[in-house]
C-alpha cells in the first residue's frame, strides 16, 4: 500500500517534490502525456524526482506515478502542481528607501529577507505585480549582502533575487538674499536639493539649528530676531540635510539701508557747551572732531524741530584757530555727511 499526498513543481526548478505514505519507493512522471524514466528517492515522508530545469512550464499538464519496490503501481496519474513565480528588487538605497520594493510575476505571495545569510524576517505584500517589504531603519548597512526569497500562499519556495544595495549621497545648496539692517527679523533666499535645517553664525556665535524649508518651494525663512546689528557683522548660514550633513555654506551680506541726511551746524561761540544747529534726514548721531582727536559719539536729534545740540564743554575748544569738524551717522553707524564748524568769540 502507498500513495502520493501532494507533488509540487515550481518552473524553472530541476526537481519535482512532494510527500507520500506507505510503501512507495519510486516514480514516473508524465508531461503532456509523454512518459519520462522511472525513478526518484524518498525520505522520511519526502520524494524527489529530477527533471531538466526547462522541461515543463507553466501550461502543462504533468501528472506522476508511485511505485513499490517490485514496479507495482501503488498509486497512478496524481496531478503535479505547477507553480510560477520571478520577481526583481529594486535598488535599496540606504538613508532614503523604507522598503525594499520590486515586481513579480506569477505565484508570488510573501518573501524572507536575509542580511549577510541571516534570516530577518517574513512577510511583505505582492498585489498586482509589485510588491514591497518593510525593512527597519538601519537594518540594512553599506556592505552588507541582501537578498530576497519568494514563496508562494502555501509556502513552497518560488524563486531567490539578491538586492543591490546603495548609499544615498545628498547634495543641495543655499543662496541668502542681502540681508538689509532693520528690514525684519528673518533671514531669507532660496534652497536647491536636500537642504532640510540650517544653522547661522553671527559674530562666531552659533544660532539655534532651524529655518523654514517646508512653506513656499524652494525658498526659505530663518528667524534671527535682531542679532543682526551692523553692516560689519560676520554672518554665514550653513545647510544640512536630514541626517545632518553638512551640503552648503554661504556668507550673509549685510547692508543699511539706503538712508541719507545731512547736518548743518550753527556757529559755534568760543566757551560754550554746546554746538548746535539743525539736521535733515535719517541722522541718528553725531562725532564731533577737535584738531582731528574724535570726541564721544552723541548728540541730541529732535524729530520734530530738526534741531540739535551736541555737548563739547566749555573747555574743549578754546582757539578760533582750531579745526571743529561734525559728522553726521543714520542708526547703523553709517557716514551721512560732514561739515566744519564756524567758530567766534564772544562780543
Amino acid at each position: 500500500m502507498g500513495e502520493i499526498k501532494s507533488a509540487v513543481y515550481v518552473v524553472g526548478n530541476s526537481a519535482i517534490t512532494g510527500t507520500y505514505s506507505g510503501d512507495v519507493t519510486q516514480f514516473q512522471v508524465t508531461v503532456n502525456g509523454a512518459k519520462l524514466y522511472t525513478g526518484g528517492t524518498t525520505a522520511n515522508g519526502t520524494f524527489n524526482y529530477n527533471v531538466d530545469a526547462d522541461l515543463i512550464g507553466p501550461n502543462d499538464v504533468v501528472t506522476i506515478t508511485a511505485f513499490d519496490k517490485n514496479g507495482r503501481v501503488l498509486d497512478e496519474n496524481k496531478p503535479v502542481k505547477i507553480i510560477s513565480g520571478t520577481f526583481s528588487p529594486d535598488e535599496y538605497v540606504i538613508g532614503e528607501s523604507k522598503e525594499i520594493t520590486g515586481t513579480y510575476t506569477g505565484d508570488v505571495h510573501h518573501f524572507e529577507l536575509y542580511v549577510n545569510d541571516f534570516k530577518v524576517s517574513d512577510g511583505g505584500s505582492a498585489v498586482g505585480g509589485k510588491f514591497n517589504y518593510y525593512v527597519q531603519n538601519g537594518r540594512i548597512k553599506e556592505g552588507d549582502n541582501v537578498y530576497l526569497i519568494a514563496y508562494d500562499v502555501n509556502g513552497n519556495k518560488l524563486a531567490t533575487e539578491p538586492v543591490k544595495v546603495s548609499v544615498y549621497k545628498s547634495s543641495g545648496t543655499i543662496t541668502p538674499d542681502t540681508y538689509v539692517l532693520g528690514s525684519g527679523k528673518y533671514i531669507t533666499g532660496t534652497f536647491t536639493g536636500d537642504v532640510s535645517y540650517a544653522k547661522v553664525t553671527v559674530n562666531g556665535v552659533e544660532l539655534s539649528p532651524g529655518g523654514d524649508f517646508l512653506t513656499n518651494g524652494n525658498e526659505f525663512t530663518y528667524y534671527v530676531d535682531s542679532l543682526i546689528r551692523n553692516t560689519d557683522a560676520d554672518v554665514t548660514i550653513t545647510a544640512y540635510d536630514k541626517n545632518n550633513n553638512q551640503l552648503d555654506s554661504k556668507k550673509v551680506n549685510v547692508v543699511a539701508p539706503d538712508f541719507n541726511g545731512d547736518i548743518y551746524p550753527d556757529e559755534y561761540i568760543l566757551g560754550e557747551a554746546y554746538i548746535t544747529g539743525i539736521f535733515e534726514g535719517d541722522v541718528s548721531y553725531a562725532k564731533v572732531y577737535v584738531d582731528g582727536r574724535e570726541l564721544k559719539p552723541g548728540g541730541n536729534f529732535d524729530v520734530n524741530t530738526h534741531e540739535f545740540t551736541y555737548y563739547v564743554g566749555a573747555n574743549t575748544v578754546t582757539n578760533i584757530n582750531q579745526t571743529v569738524t561734525i559728522v553726521a551717522y543714520d542708526q547703523y553707524y553709517n557716514e551721512l555727511n560732514r561739515h566744519d564748524v564756524f567758530l567766534a568769540e564772544h562780543n
